[in-house]
């Protein structure tokens, strides 16, 4: 009997390269019986440190956050929308300070089956300077992680091939 991954974590950070998971997660999404859950962690609201000393925090704040939260989720659902077919989906934003802390929480509390994440692939200084959130969440999560390689898409009509280099 095959196992279906009735709730399924597609990360985004928003970019073109984060939708790259889409594709794999709708190919492992079972109509009627898996759901697919769209989560974006953003950072929290900024604050300041004036150089008259303490922190400034604009009176605003929170409603800078909430908008933050509806722009991201606007965008997440203006990109999925014509392509889920008859799955169902959830969008969920949050504002975390560690995105893979954030995601490994949303995993236990969403109980999620698997997780879909794309990576930039960076290497070298690079991965060295960011990290890779993609790692991270593979060595730490409690459930499967489908990592999908994000590579630049070509213009139609223009011959492409990936360079492979061995080092």
């Amino acid at each position: 009997m095959k196992s279906v991954a009735k709730k399924i974590l597609v990360t985004t950070d928003g970019s073109d390269c984060s939708f790259a998971a889409l594709e794999p997660a709708l190919a492992m999404a079972v109509p009627g019986e898996s759901q697919l859950v769209f989560l974006s962690v953003i950072p929290l609201a900024v604050t300041c440190v004036s150089p008259y000393g303490g922190m400034v925090v604009p009176t605003n704040i929170a409603e800078i956050a909430v908008n933050n939260r509806k722009v991201m989720k606007e965008k997440i659902q203006d990109r999925i929308k014509d392509r889920l077919g008859e799955v169902p989906f959830e969008v969920t934003v949050v504002e975390a300070e560690n995105a893979v802390a954030e995601i490994l929480r949303q995993i236990e509390r969403l109980d999620i089956d698997l997780v879909v994440i794309a990576t930039h692939g960076h290497t070298g200084l690079k991965h060295v300077l960011f990290g890779s959130t993609a790692e991270k969440v593979v060595r730490k999560s409690p459930v499967p992680v489908l990592t999908v390689r994000a590579l630049p898409v070509p213009d139609e009509g223009v011959e492409w091939e990936e360079e492979v280099k061995v080092i």
